[in-house]
This record gives C-alpha cells, structure tokens and sequence, in this order.
C-alpha cells in the first residue's frame, strides 16, 4: 500500500511538472517580435530604405498560395508593408496565436540587387535558431533567434548596364 502511493505521488509530481513545463514551451511564440535585416553580401554592410512585405500572419483564412500571391502581385495588400531603417532593420508582431508559417519578401531596387526574396518562413524554427536567406559563403553574420537575415549581393556592372533591355 505504501509502495503503491509513493509511486502515485511521484507520477503526480511528473505530470505535474511536465505540465508547469509545457507552459514555457508553448509561450516561447506568443507575443514575439520578428526581425527583419538585409545585408549586403559583398562587405557586410546594412542594406536601408528597402521594403519589406509580410503576408500570412493576420490569420484572416488565406490559403498558402492566397498569402504567398499578396506579395507577388501588383495590385494586392499584404499584411504588413515595412521599410528598412539605417541598420537595415525592420521589426513587426507576430499574433497572439502565430501560423506556423509566413511569408516575407524584400522588395529590391531591380537593377542593382541580384536577390529572388521571396521567402516561406517556419515559425518555429525562426523563434529557434533564426532564419538564413541568400548567400552562405561567410558564416560571421548570423541570424539571432527571431531574425530573418538576407545576405544580398549587388549584380554585376554589366547586368545594370543592360537592365532595360533585359526586363519585358
């Protein structure tokens, strides 16, 4: 008898605990604030006065591909329009209740960045570790958990030279 409440009470601690626990792991999304930054690839420098679009995270029933459109095409609203300050930061909310995915794109000046940034972002793993967007050849600039980083490069002279003949 003494046995079987010692174990009762050691399960009650358990679930107890795990409980308590689950708590912290579940508010680590609410509330969270993301960071957007462009960086140029080529020296590191930030990249300012870029708009930033972000679809998908006002949960009004988009599908992925509804969201995803709002930030390709011409004449729709997405969620959120932001532009990059002098770091080559933007900052927004995500909802109390977060999806478990959303979209950014930076919208670049064409002839001079060579960047498709359209990017799907996983929350979870954004809120985790920080998401990396671009080129991955210099692993000094990282993502802080909560960060979208996009490492940019410019294009290349010649490509800005016939950039009007190059787009439709």
């Amino acid at each position: 008898m003494r046995n079987s409440s010692i174990g009762l009470m050691s399960l009650r601690h358990v679930l107890g605990l795990a409980v308590f626990l689950s708590g912290f792991v579940t508010c680590v999304c609410f509330g969270q604030t993301v960071t957007v930054r462009i960086v140029n690839a080529a020296d590191g420098k930030p990249v300012a006065a870029q708009r930033i679009l972000v679809s998908g995270i006002k949960g009004n029933g988009d599908t992925p591909d509804e969201a995803r459109r709002k930030l390709i095409a011409k004449h729709t609203s997405p969620d959120e329009t932001l532009v990059t300050d002098a770091q080559g930061r933007v900052h927004f909310d995500l909802p109390t209740v977060p999806p478990a995915n959303f979209y950014v794109r930076a919208v670049l000046r064409p002839p001079v960045w060579d960047c498709s940034c359209v990017v799907t972002v996983p929350t979870e793993e954004l809120l985790r570790k920080g998401l990396r967007v671009g080129s991955h050849d210099d692993a000094s600039i990282q993502p802080q958990p909560g960060e979208i980083l996009f490492r940019i490069r410019p294009t290349a002279l010649w490509v800005r030279m016939f950039w009007p003949f190059l787009v439709d």
